[in-house]
């Protein structure tokens, strides 16, 4: 999910795919969801490298991990909506 998060390796790739003139930007945004019971459910069922790496945990071991994610989220929970910033990297070049 994270493999070319970073500018240099998305720039690479790139190249390596044989663009040219390659140019890569931050672009800020934000996510906006109702609550934050809405961002649990969609981190649950749209990120399904979490229940993977859960997989092997007793019930004890995923109930904790998602209380614990839970508790990180509540960060970006506002008093009218989920709002979390992400920054997506926008790739361009020449063939």
């Amino acid at each position: 999910m994270f493999a070319l998060g970073d500018p240099a390796v998305l720039e690479a790739a790139y190249r390596d795919a044989g663009f040219r003139e390659v140019a890569v930007e931050a672009a800020p945004v934000q996510r906006r969801l109702p609550s934050l019971a809405v961002a649990v459910q969609s981190v649950r069922g749209g990120l399904p490298e979490i229940p993977q790496l859960l997989m092997h945990a007793t019930d004890a071991e995923r109930t904790a991990a998602w209380a614990e994610i839970e508790a990180a989220l509540r960060q970006f929970d506002g008093t009218d909506e989920f709002v979390v910033p992400h920054t997506y990297l926008i790739g361009v070049g020449t063939k």
